[in-house]
This record gives structure tokens, sequence and C-alpha cells, in this order.
């Protein structure tokens, strides 16, 4: 078995919702669910196929693939730095109305987390007492769960600064193509430039196709309102290596910690998740109790249930729901029968694996404490004793100016791409464009191009097209004056000079960014280069749209 670390980036919000809510008012997850990383990597692996009218279920590639479970999806959950997170543990609680996990890059003060699993409530009552009292100055101790959410598994334990976002937007009439009365609706959003991680796993025979299919990919879209700006999505790293499969594990004590990675879905449609789950583990451990089902002990169960929802796109119909185990659940168990020959166990168990349901730990690090510091320095890991290291922390003026700055320089780029289709050359490009008889197929193909494409590749995937007489006849029929030279060209010779890489860099070199703080810095760059780019060439495309439906100007289809 084979094992893909992908790294994902958000170049635009993500509305990632888990399928319930098909109204007017959308909750975004803070995580991407593998299938829909399944379904988008679906969508490009027949992108670039030619079934010759038969069903993609028919071809062997695609089972193994997306079916038959010879390759795991996994979710893809945020990461904090370079490190991945892993879902809050529902064992965790802290005192009432005191902070819980504080958030990395935001300024916070000392803290407590309790860890209800490893902390016994009546021997170590004092304790609590006298850390609460020594942090807090308060020795009533009332606690609640954490909120739930991800959180590094390294100490000290933080949660990634998801930042998100509430956009309304009007809907448009279908016959008129214009607002329509009185229909809002809302998407709430993740913010651009989140960062996210994937685990997937393929077996020996996908393996060679899955490789074949993550080199062939740069950008997806993913979530709700893909064809609105939301969902763009960058893989910006792959890892491949063997998994190596860990050893049998042997309880020294009897006992287990199961720690869920992502949500259980039982295998048996007549078993709970729960039964299944101890179940699927007993080729792996032997027969398994739950500590605290016998009379006398505190029941070592921290999990919840959740009804998992889903809608198919292909049909226009819900899926059905599936009751599963959540996420970040704990569950202690004892072994009553070892097995004889324990196996190593796989990556995920129960039902919907190849979603990325199933995935678990044994026994991780990160609970074993009963009782938690969150400190605003952790010892460094290299350094010796009494060397402390500050965890990514950074002041609220920093963040409230990084804040500024990236609003700041999405509207700078946008009037400078507005300033720029105002100059004359411009303007008369246009003029000309839209009384030519490119058709509306064209036009809307190339905006799907520069909407959906990295903007290293536009010229070159416009340029292949040219390749095909048909499509070339089509740009070859209109003519206008090129804006670099002011003389008369087919357009078929005036396009890849938008669509080139150079030409955002003109842009950016014309006009000047007035951001908080100072100029446009290296790192943000890259991210102003593409966006400048974007917004020019789609505003070109509805200006000219615009003109040629105007009545008396523009050309015929």
């Amino acid at each position: 078995m084979r094992e893909f670390i992908l790294n994902f980036e958000a170049f635009e919000p993500l509305v990632i919702t888990d399928g319930s809510a098909e109204s007017m008012s959308h909750q975004s997850l803070d995580y991407i669910p593998g299938n829909m990383l399944l379904g988008a990597m679906a969508g490009r692996w027949l992108a670039g196929q030619s079934l010759a009218g038969g069903r993609p279920d028919d071809h062997p590639k695609f089972r193994d693939l997306f079916l038959n479970g010879q390759v795991e999806w996994g979710h893809a959950y945020p990461m904090l730095d370079a490190e991945l997170c892993v879902p809050i543990p529902k064992s965790f609680r802290r005192l009432k109305n005191q902070p819980g996990l504080p958030t990395a890059g935001r300024d916070y003060d000392d803290g407590l987390i309790i860890n209800a699993l490893g902390h016994d409530p009546v021997g170590g009552a004092e304790e609590l007492k006298a850390r609460a009292l020594k942090i807090y100055g308060q020795d009533r101790v009332k606690l609640e769960k954490c909120p739930g959410g991800f959180m590094s598994p390294q100490a000290p334990h933080c949660r990634p600064d998801q930042s998100g976002q509430w956009n309304m937007h009007v809907s448009l009439d279908r016959q008129k193509r214009r607002a329509a009365e009185g229909l809002l609706f809302g998407f709430s959003s993740l913010a651009a430039g989140a960062k996210f991680q994937s685990t997937v796993y393929g077996r020996a025979r996908a393996a060679e196709d899955l490789r074949r299919l993550l080199d062939s990919v740069d950008r997806l879209k993913v979530g709700h309102a893909r064809s609105a700006g939301y969902g763009g999505l960058r893989l910006t790293a792959k890892n491949e290596r063997p998994r190596l499969a860990p050893e049998a594990v042997r309880p020294g004590d009897g006992r287990l910690v199961i720690f869920l990675l992502s949500d259980y879905l039982s295998a048996k449609s007549w078993q709970s998740p729960l039964e299944n789950l101890l179940e699927e583990l007993g080729p792996y451990f032997g027969e398994l109790e739950i500590v605290g089902e016998s009379p006398g002990e505190r029941l070592h169960l921290f999990t919840g249930h959740r009804l998992i929802a889903g809608f198919n796109n292909l049909w226009r119909l819900p899926r059905s729901s599936r009751e599963a185990l959540e996420k970040g659940g704990v569950i202690e168990a004892r072994v009553i029968t070892p097995v004889v020959d324990p196996k190593p166990l796989p990556p995920s168990l129960g039902g919907g694996r190849l979603e990325g349901y199933g995935r678990l730990m044994i026994d991780p690090d990160f609970l074993r404490a009963g009782l938690i510091n969150i400190s605003r320095r952790s010892r460094s890991q290299g350094g010796g004793a009494g060397e402390e290291k500050p965890r990514s922390l950074a002041p609220k003026s920093e963040r409230l100016l990084k804040l500024m700055r990236r609003k700041a320089l999405s509207r700078e780029v946008k009037r400078l791409a507005l300033e720029a289709l105002d100059e004359p050359k411009f303007r008369h490009f246009i003029e000309k464009a839209a009384k030519t008889r490119v058709s509306q197929s064209q036009r809307g193909q190339l905006r799907r191009l520069v909407v959906e494409e990295a903007r290293e590749n536009w010229r070159g995937l416009f340029e292949a097209g040219l390749a095909k007489k048909t499509i070339k006849d089509k740009w070859d029929q209109g003519v206008a004056n090129h804006p670099g030279s002011g003389r008369l060209e087919h357009l078929s010779k005036i396009m890849p000079y938008f669509l080139d890489q150079d030409f955002g860099g003109e842009l950016l070199a014309a006009g000047r960014l007035a951001l908080p703080g100072g100029g446009l810095q290296a790192e943000e760059r890259p991210a102003a280069l593409d966006r400048l780019h974007r917004v020019f060439l789609l505003t070109l495309l509805s200006r000219w749209e615009k003109l040629f439906r105007s009545p008396g100007q523009g050309g015929s289809e």
C-alpha cells in the first residue's frame, strides 16, 4: 500500500457543508471531507478521458480509483505551521467561564485543560483546585466541555486560526438574468489562504493510476458556489511513500485508548457504530469491552453521535443519512480475551473508508496527561534544560495589520484592473472585438479557462486549443487593434498576449498599490499578480459580452 500526503491551500473562500443544508443559509465546515476530494478528483479524471458514450462505472480504472476501495481518500484537516492538526478530543474539559484551547497567532494567557480520561475526579480534586487557584486565582472547580474544532497534537496545544467570513448574495432571475426580487441567500465560508493536509492510501493495483492522476492536478474546485468565486483549492505539495504497517499492539496493562481521527460508520447496517467498532478491532486486539461497563467503575466513553448527510449532484437527490460516532471521540477499552496472533492495524476500519471515515489512533501521546497546562512558552525539543521557545503567537496589532493588508490588497488590485481597462487602447480593443463573430461559446470557454486553471498555464492551454482548426477559424474571424503594437491582428494572435504571464507583470508595474504598513512585500507579489490578472481578464470579457449584446453594437453568433 502506498501513502500519498497532499498539502492544499485555498486561493478562494471555501463553502464546505456536510450536505445536510440545501437551503438558503449554509454553515461551512472547518475541514474538507474526503468525499468532496473524491468527487473533485473524479471530475478531473473524467475530464481527461474519452469514454465513447460509456458510463464511468464501467471503466476498471475509475472503479479502482473511486468506487471499490482500492483508494481511500482522507479528509483534509487544517494545518498549524507545518503540523497537521487533529480533532479536539471529546474528553477535554475546561473550567467554566474560562478560555479553552488558545488560537495560534493570537494573544492569550496561561490556562488549564482537564483530560477527563486521565484525571481522577476524586483523588485529583485537590491538585486541580490548587492549579486552578494558581492560574486563575480561584479554587471553584466546575467543568464544561471544550468547544469542538482542531488542535495541534504537539504541546503546547493550540487551535489553528481558521478565519471565516459571511457573504450575502442575490439570486438571479433565470429568465431575465438580473437580480430576483426578495431572493437572498448567504454563505459562511473559510477565508482564502487556509491550509489543509490529506492522506490518501492506494493499494498496489491502483497506485500507478493514482500517481498519474495526482501528477495532473494543480487546482481543484470543491464545495458550494464554485461558479461564484468560491471553492478554489491549490495542490501545493505531494509526498509519496510506502505505508509501513505498524507493529501489532499488545496492551501492557490490558487496556487501550481509542481516538477517532474521523467519524466512524458501522460496516454492518444492523449494528450500532460503537458495537461495530469493538467488533472490527477484535482481530487486532481480541475481545474488548469498554472500561466502566462493570459495576463500580467510571465509564470511559467520551463520544457523540451524528447523522452524516449528503447530496448526489448527478441525480440531484439527497443521499441516505448514516449514523456515525463523531470524530474526536475517546474510548478506553479493556481486553477480555487477547488474540493469539494479532495483526497490524490498517489505516481505517468500518464503513465509508474510501471517503475518509473510520480512521483512528491507538494510545496517542496527547491523551496521556490528566491535567494539561496551556503556556505561552514551551520547552524547545532541541535545546537544553531551561531553554524556552515561543509558540507561533502574534500580537493582536500584527494580526490586525495582516488582515487589513489582505483586504486592502484585494481592493487595490481591482482598482488597478479597472483603471487599466479604461485606457484607450483596451477600450478600442473591446469595441472592435464586440463587433466580431467570435461565438459566445468561445468566450465562455475562455472565461472558464481563466477561472479554473493556473495562471502560468493559460497561454499554453489556449494555444493548444488553437491547434484544432475549427476553434482557430472561429478566433480568426475577428480582427482588432493589438493593444501592444496598435496594428490590426486576428484575435487568435491577440488573446495569447492577454493570457501571457508577462502581461500580468506589466499591469502590476504600471500602477501603485496603496497598502497599510508599506508597499507590496515579496511574499505578497504572487497573490497580487494572480488576482490582478484574473480580475482584468474577467472584467474585459464581461464588458465584451455586455457590448456585444447592446442593440446595434454587437456582432452575430
